[in-house]
């Protein structure tokens, strides 16, 4: 086989891989179209060109792509190596040159090669962004490394072997910030999304994940309405163990599946620890039998730890509604608000917050209660009671002190 002929092959595999898995058009999305490119040329400062051996190029609605002018607002670019030695850096630095010069759109891009890459480019690709990507063709083995602090990950040892073309995994591996799905969240993050068949997850209404919930609270036996009691209950049960551990900057928490281990980051607040670990049991529970053939190891920062209606990954959506009704079930969540109402005389059957002083005294001091009964953070608690209308604002209400904001743990 000619270098052509293995050129060829390589880009064939990383064309249709891409083709398979990204959607091309979406009725709710940032952009309407998104295509999959083999040799797209892309137009410089300097009026010259570059060719890209794959691309991802994604346009803005009601853009035309049979006018003369074919220009993406974001795409990302994968330049395929197919060496037999290993990748240096001088194919980093043009490739890079490339990128930077490429001003009419924003580009993301990635190196893919089936031998490796050298020493210096696995420490010069995160300080340019670019993605890291070492194929395997005859096994079809491929992991794809996208790391910008590769000298803060445990299993630096590993990592570099991946990347170094001495080891190949049978699974996908996606390393950024410790977050396994981070190259489907780099393409979600600017509106490209993958189908379901790169990660199949059943659809669950609120109901059915609820239910799920109620039904492993009724196996143990809960009562509790400390959530601290909670969970050790439930980790006993699950026979899930729970360790502490340095993790990433932003990383709260990673679930080993395998293992039924849960790490949670050193950093990690206690008001956040509760609502994380009955996060990662929702994934333990709904979503075992997916992740366990595909990693080992699935991570969580403040970003997939929300109750922020808007967040697009269903599979941390799932997740989040379990926790929060993991520990804040209605019957639970019902006995507190009694008990507080029972405590102020409140007889209206909820609580209204507006600038009044004595009204925002009322729902700071209602804060304090609920925390300290509940052992879970506010935002939960007030999330929660919103739903069931316990809680009510007046329109375009703010805070009268923003310490008080700040102040707040909000997870």
């Amino acid at each position: 086989m000619n270098t052509t002929e293995k050129g060829n092959k390589l880009e064939d595999f990383v064309f249709e891989y891409l083709q398979n898995h990204v959607m091309s058009q979406y009725s709710n999305s940032t952009f309407s179209k998104v295509v999959v490119r083999k040799h797209k040329s892309y137009q410089k400062e300097s009026n010259d060109s570059f060719i890209a051996d794959v691309s991802i190029d994604c346009y803005l609605k009601n853009s035309d792509l049979t006018g003369d002018i074919d220009k993406p607002t974001f795409s990302f670019i994968f330049e395929c190596k197919n060496y037999k030695n290993k990748v240096d850096k001088s194919d980093l630095d043009e490739f890079q040159n490339k990128i930077e010069h490429t001003r009419f759109t924003k580009v993301k891009g990635f190196l893919v090669t089936t031998s490796g890459f050298s020493t210096p480019i696995i420490s010069g690709a995160g300080y340019y962004g670019i993605g890291l990507i070492v194929v395997n063709l005859d096994e079809q083995k491929y992991d794809i490394i996208v790391s910008r602090k590769l000298n803060s990950i445990d299993n630096e040892e590993q990592l570099y072997s991946f990347l170094s073309g001495n080891e190949l995994s049978d699974r996908i591996v996606v390393f950024d910030n410790y977050h396994f799905f981070k190259f489907r969240s780099i393409l979600e993050n600017q509106g490209v999304y993958l189908k379901d068949e790169f990660l199949s997850v059943k659809y669950l209404k609120n109901v059915e994940i609820e239910a799920k919930a109620q039904k492993l609270i009724d196996e143990v036996g809960i009562n509790e309405l400390d959530s601290n009691l909670v969970i050790d209950k439930l980790l006993s049960h699950l026979g899930i163990k729970v360790e502490q551990k340095r993790l990433e900057e932003e990383q709260l928490g990673m679930l080993n599946i395998n293992n039924n281990l849960i790490s949670l980051s050193i950093n990690l607040t206690s008001n956040r620890r509760n609502f994380t670990i009955a996060h990662e049991i929702g994934h333990f529970i709904l979503h075992s039998e997916i992740f366990k053939d595909i990693l080992e190891e699935y991570g969580e920062t403040a970003a997939s730890i929300t109750l922020d209606s808007n967040i697009e990954n269903y599979i941390e959506r799932q997740a989040n509604h379990f926790a929060s009704w993991l520990l804040l079930t209605d019957r639970k969540l019902q006995r507190g608000f009694d008990l507080f109402c029972a405590q102020e005389n409140i007889r209206k059957g909820f609580i209204y917050v507006d600038s009044q002083p004595d009204n925002y005294r009322r729902y700071r001091k209602m804060q304090d209660y609920m925390r300290n009964l509940y052992n879970v953070s506010w935002q939960v608690i007030e999330i929660r009671l919103k739903q069931k209308g316990w809680l009510r604002f007046e329109k375009n209400f703010i805070a009268s002190s923003i310490a008080d904001i700040l102040s707040e743990n909000t997870y």
